[in-house]
């Protein structure tokens, strides 16, 4: 952009100017109006006065309240105070890393992400705390109106604390475009994560470019599910939404029993665009059967699939069960969301590719630098205005991605005659499981760290609904031999959910090269062999088969399993874990689950009944 100053204050009061009315801004669990957005984020402008907070500071949020971090970071955003959502559920070790990694002066987090911090009643030196309390009543302003507990013997809380500020009446007026808007960190286990700064500059540029590819505009109503502390969540969703003066939907955190209310809502809410990734649309070709006229209503207009790699029988068979089109796009958490569209227009798409370039620039380079011909494979190299500043302190990483202004993917294309791309491998090292980048140092790191364990290899395994499933093979030590379930609850000491390896092999001994390198496909080798010992253990009778084939899945004993396990009480049972508990008691037993019974599936109790029936 070549404008020196964020264009954000004129954004702001455009939109309230045009929206202060009772439109609806988010729709969800918390809904909150264009109005009452505006009132908020005044608010607090003045709380972050009284926090000192200043252009340029960073703030982190750790919520699993929606509401409370698109609120937080849009008020971040128009101040022109830098925001670090970070993900919620992130182990204490991750969550002191990253507040570390990003110095921030000031954290908003839930009353849980406190305690795992084993924060007392006062803010630890350096930063500012504001606890976010739940919100019990949803559709009215005065829920706000509780007192506060912001006293000298207490933590500052949110939303309660509003009520004791008054509308800040001097929001910034000139917020450098420089400034960067947000930190989004592609890790955070390891002693060096990465934290993608994005500048209001660059976000502005790709809002732009997606609102004119997307035909976005207030009349729009965007559904985004997706995590909030992702690029696509937070910036593909409310943000961009705000930007375009639209409504944005966020009914619930997907589950795979919510997949029908899922595509009900976007009938019942008259959804325009639903954004979401590969795995989802896997998800509701396998599942949602039963809800094939989803998106026949004179509102909808396309699905967005994005973070991912899309298969192209996956991408066919969704168009024709569902009877509408999907826009494959491809980009970074460096280039804010999109760089490259196929579709949503007929000359603009080809299924099996990521389209063309919009607003940026493109090459395909081989290992000199050299533009490849069509046909040939090369790195995928990007440059334009909505690429990152760099990594927050960290210019020798930086430096190795950008260079003379170009945006190194790691990622390798080829395009043909026609100028249609299409992305064939990667040459960094990063697993992409249902959307979310996994970089498999991080969970080895972990797993290293577990008493017992010598050393771990981790790779992507192949998944047609996922992408990539995490998988590991650790050498462990013969005299402190750790069982599976011991693995798994140390990991998620440290580590998030997200991090677990689905599969993991364990062995006396990793098959190494003469260099003493670990070679990667004798592993791999190694983790089927140890599967298929798994898989055959157990009782032939149906219960003992399907608690047999639940412990693979979740990474227990069939001892620590009974007909009462469900997502509540197995920490392990996630909604990958779930579809993977689905197939692999399709498979055991031979038949294929109606979605309607997929959908009321709850707990173990329910899986065996279904397999009971279909096997007498």
């Amino acid at each position: 952009m070549a404008q020196s100053l964020s264009p954000i204050e004129r954004i702001y009061y455009s939109q309230k100017t045009d929206l202060t009315g009772s439109k609806i801004f988010l729709d969800g669990p918390q809904s909150i109006s264009y109005r009452q957005l505006f009132d908020r984020i005044e608010r607090l402008a003045t709380l972050f006065e009284r926090l000192e907070l200043t252009c340029g500071d960073r703030v982190l949020i750790a919520s699993e309240n929606d509401a409370a971090v698109i609120t937080i970071v849009l008020a971040l955003l128009r101040c022109g105070i830098t925001a670090v959502p970070v993900n919620p559920r992130s182990s204490r070790d991750e969550l002191q890393n990253l507040i570390a990694k990003a110095e921030v002066k000031a954290a908003f987090l839930d009353r849980a992400v406190r305690a795992r911090l084993e924060l007392q009643d006062h803010p630890l030196p350096g930063y500012s705390i504001v606890e976010i309390s739940e919100e019990k009543r949803t559709s009215l302003f005065d829920r706000f109106n509780r007192s506060s507990t912001d006293t000298d013997n207490g933590p500052i809380m949110y939303p309660g604390v509003l009520k004791s500020v008054s509308p800040s009446s001097a929001l910034p007026e000139e917020i450098p475009a420089s400034c960067v808007a947000y930190v989004l960190f592609t890790s955070g286990t390891t002693s060096e994560p990465k934290g993608v700064e994005i500048t209001h500059a660059n976000l502005c540029s790709n809002f732009e470019t997606l609102k004119k590819q997307y035909g976005l505009s207030p009349d729009s109503r965007l559904l985004n599910i997706l995590p909030l502390y992702h690029a696509d969540g937070i910036s593909q969703g409310p943000l961009l939404t705000f930007f375009v003066g639209a409504s944005c939907f966020r009914p619930m955190s997907f589950q795979l029993d919510k997949l029908g209310q899922l595509l009900d809502s976007i009938y019942a809410k008259r959804i325009t665009h639903w954004v979401t990734v590969p795995t989802v649309i896997g998800l509701a070709v396998e599942f949602g059967s039963d809800y094939s006229d989803a998106f026949e209503t004179p509102d909808f207009e396309f699905v967005i699939s994005t973070a991912g790699f899309l298969d192209e029988t996956i991408w066919r068979k969704f168009e024709e069960q569902f009877r509408t089109r999907v826009v494959n796009v491809y980009g970074l958490t460096e280039t804010v969301c999109e760089a490259l569209y196929c579709g949503p227009t007929e000359e603009t798409r080809r299924i099996g590719t990521i389209g063309k370039p919009v607003d940026v620039d493109v090459r395909i380079i081989d290992e000199d630098g050299q533009d490849v011909a069509p046909g040939e494979i090369g790195e995928l190299i990007i440059r334009g205005d909505n690429i990152m500043k760099g990594y927050f302190n960290m210019p020798a990483a930086t430096a190795e991605v950008l260079r003379d202004g170009w945006l190194f993917s790691g990622d390798l294309a080829r395009t043909d005659d026609d100028g249609f791309y299409q992305i064939v491998g990667r040459k960094k090292n990063i697993i992409i499981s249902g959307g979310l980048n996994i970089y498999p140092e991080d969970v080895a790191s972990v797993l290293r760290k577990i008493p017992g364990i010598v050393d771990a290899i981790v790779f992507g395994v192949e998944d047609s609904l996922w992408g990539e499933k995490v998988a590991a093979c650790v050498e462990v030590n013969a005299e402190q031999l750790p069982t599976s379930e011991e693995i798994r609850s140390a990991f998620l000491e440290q580590a998030s959910t997200d991090l677990l390896p689905r599969e993991i092999a364990v062995s006396r001994k990793l098959p190494r090269g003469p260099s003493g390198k670990v070679i990667i496909e004798q592993a791999r080798q190694m983790l089927h062999h140890s599967q298929k010992v798994e898989v055959g253990s157990g009782k032939d009778d149906l219960v003992n088969r399907v608690f047999a084939t639940a412990a693979v899945v979740f990474d227990v004993l069939p001892s620590d399993l009974s007909a009462g396990s469900n997502s509540e009480n197995t920490k392990a049972w996630t909604s990958l874990a779930q579809v993977e508990l689905i197939l692999s008691i399709e498979k055991e037993f031979q038949f294929r689950m109606p979605s309607r019974e997929v959908m009321n599936l709850r707990s173990l109790e329910d899986v065996i009944e279904l397999a009971q029936r279909h096997a007498s």
